[in-house]
């Protein structure tokens, strides 16, 4: 059944500005960066001259291949994105806005205040499990630095399509609840599975740069995201968290909120992991079986490597011995002679056993 999720009391006992976090400048980040002035604005329009405060987190220099798709140029190569970005903005739009020339870490200080270190939303705008992972770690815990975040909105992307969700992480500040807007590493936790592997590097090449990326598709992503916290914040409500978003087919798909399908998937996700581990399971039995005799001698599966390193050791201590009475090359030989004919008895052992 779907729901209608409503903005959470942001403000608190008093009102203050709204505290906006942007991790990542590059594709997305910069985009993003460069819409939220606009909100801005447009929340002092509103009544709520407070607006947002924004500081951008990225520990990224300019590459000439940035260039290419992103708003830098020549004269910004070897200098840090989110600097160049942030004087630009508040150059043009008269704030002040600040960055933060490093990378985000779970362990790392929080940016707010020393009496109130709220982060009402935090925007990532990333492209490695790794860094997915490090947040959902930092975000879903009642202690340490950032157990104070109201919202997560992820934007990522890979050549021609693209998703953005909002989210509440478990912490602090939101508790337990069947209404709660899952985090993106819940919905689809292959996002900061890290075991599947990263995308290919950055390319040091313009052409194969955009290649591996349609040049808009970051623009449509931004643009898409900022308009649904803007309703969030203007009507206060949201009947979506997120979209989908494909550059081939044009289409936009919108995620509901439904807590009833978000708990099947979660059961199907759960179930077919079960049925993994099992098949798992039944191919290690199919690849090693084990009779009754075996487990006299089994005790897991590097039993029969340790026999045989026991074997070798006391081989080895032997070899001086020899040395001295038959000479070393002859020692040698027959050194190796005996770790053949210690692997030989090995092997036969293990195909009676089995």
């Amino acid at each position: 059944m779907k729901i209608v999720h409503t903005l959470t009391n942001i403000d608190g006992p008093y009102r203050r500005t709204l505290r906006v976090l942007l991790i990542g400048s590059g594709g997305n980040g910069s985009t993003v960066l460069f819409g939220l002035p606009y909100l801005h604005r447009a929340l002092e329009a509103w009544g709520r001259p407070e607006g947002i405060d924004v500081t951008v987190m990225d520990g990224d220099a300019v590459s000439p291949t940035n260039c290419v798709r992103q708003p830098f140029g020549a004269a910004d190569i070897g200098h840090n994105k989110a600097t160049i970005l942030v004087n630009r903005v508040n150059l043009f739009h008269g704030l002040a806005w600040r960055s933060e020339e490093c990378f985000f870490s779970k362990h790392a200080r929080n940016m707010g205040t020393g009496y109130d270190s709220t982060i009402d939303f935090f925007i990532s705008c990333v492209h490695t499990r790794a860094a997915r992972r490090e947040m959902h770690e930092a975000f879903q815990s009642r202690s340490g630095p950032w157990r104070h975040v109201r919202y997560w909105l992820d934007i990522g992307n890979n050549a021609s399509n693209g998703q953005f969700v909002l989210g509440q992480p478990l912490n602090d500040i939101n508790r337990q609840s069947r209404t709660r807007l899952r985090i993106v590493t819940e919905l689809f936790p292959s996002i900061m599975d890290v075991s599947l592997g990263e995308g290919p590097l950055p390319s040091c090449s313009a052409a194969e740069a955009l290649e591996r990326q349609e040049p808009f598709v970051n623009s449509v992503l931004a643009a898409s995201a900022l308009a649904m916290l803007t309703r969030l914040l203007r009507y206060g409500s949201l009947d979506h968290d997120g979209a989908f978003y494909n550059v081939e087919t044009g289409r936009t798909t919108p995620i509901l909120i439904d807590p009833e399908s978000r708990d099947k998937l979660a059961r199907r996700r759960t179930a077919a992991k079960g049925r993994l581990e099992h098949r798992s399971t039944k191919l290690h039995n199919q690849a090693f079986p084990i009779s009754g005799k075996a487990h006299l001698f089994w005790i897991g599966d590097f039993m029969y490597l340790d026999t045989l390193f026991v074997a070798c050791v006391a081989v080895a201590n032997l070899e001086p011995a020899l040395s001295r009475i038959t000479g070393r090359k002859t020692a040698t030989l027959l050194m190796i002679a005996s770790v053949c004919g210690i692997c030989w008895l090995l092997v036969i052992f293990i195909s009676e056993a089995i």
